[in-house]
């Protein structure tokens, strides 16, 4: 049960990055569920490798530099996917943080669902 919340409030935040943050473009709102399916794989495969590899960054920023690899696995995520469009870098990060804090002001919320 929370894999599907933390799935579905993934999706939610790809929907707010969406509508909030100019430079990222959606085909539809179904694409933000495969958006979601696609980052969470993605996240799933190479968030650990990338944490561990840039180690001594995210110590030196008391974890900061977390934010930045987020932002490179939802550029991955925008080049594996047609459909979900992100205009730059910059943007990728606002996105990125706009996405994980939806993500997490939703779990907060409906933590005793």
């Amino acid at each position: 049960m929370e894999l599907i919340k933390s799935f579905l409030f993934l999706a939610v935040g790809v929907l707010a990055a969406a509508k909030i943050v100019p430079g990222v473009n959606l085909k539809n709102n179904v694409t933000a569920f495969i958006v979601a399916a696609v980052y969470s794989v993605v996240h799933f495969f190479l968030f650990k490798v990338l944490f561990f590899l840039t180690l001594p960054a995210v110590f030196l920023t008391i974890g900061l530099f977390t934010i930045i690899i987020n932002a490179v696995l939802l550029w991955l995520t925008d080049k594996l996917l047609d459909s979900f469009e992100i205009k730059s870098f910059g943007t990728t990060i606002i996105a990125s943080l706009v996405i994980s804090v939806v993500s997490i002001v939703l779990k907060y919320l409906f933590f005793w669902i």
